[in-house]
């Protein structure tokens, strides 16, 4: 559910830049990099097809420095550009916005290592379903359960709402990554 949440997000950073809505291209780019800016994070999660017991949320993907970094850095040398340094702005902070909501989710529903590497300390509220025969039950009538959904609904909202830009070809594909 985090990749939906790129896309309400990005919408409302977006909002009033109307020179940025005249050109669909660097819109779709935009609206691409929400998505995967929300999703970025648990890209990590591949590791534990090779690392039995791994938890990666104690990972560095998970804690807010490389992205302070990553964001610093791309900011600073956007400034120095002449060309396109609005759109590398603006896709630099949509990219550090929805990660950071990622983050925040994860905190929610978990915790996250904040401060890795320099401390794997999880921070956040823990939830916890013991993995037996009725875990998908429990899952599934969970408070948790109810706030995702209530966020897919917001999400498919701004889906339906942005019909001419072409984010219903990005999802499939990011669903099917995760």
């Amino acid at each position: 559910f985090p990749v939906t949440i790129g896309v309400p997000i990005t919408y409302f950073l977006l909002k009033n830049k109307t020179n940025l809505w005249k050109d669909r291209l660097n819109l779709n780019i935009l609206f691409l990099i929400g998505i995967v800016g929300s999703v970025f994070p648990d890209f990590d999660l591949t590791l534990s097809f090779f690392v039995h017991d791994l938890n990666h949320r104690k990972l560095i993907s998970h804690s807010i420095v490389p992205y302070l970094i990553l964001f610093s850095t791309v900011y600073f040398f956007s400034c120095t550009l002449k060309k396109n340094q609005m759109l590398i702005k603006q896709a630099n902070l949509i990219f550090f916005v929805t990660v950071l909501s990622h983050l925040l989710l994860d905190y929610i529903v978990g915790g996250i290592s904040l401060f890795a590497p320099f401390s794997i300390n999880i921070y956040g509220f823990d939830i916890y379903f013991e993995k037996s025969s009725d875990f998908f039950y429990k899952y599934f009538t969970s408070w948790y359960m109810v706030a995702e959904m209530i966020l897919m609904s917001i999400s498919m909202y701004f889906i339906y709402k942005l019909k001419e830009i072409k984010i219903n070809l990005f999802l499939p594909f990011f669903f099917l990554v995760i």
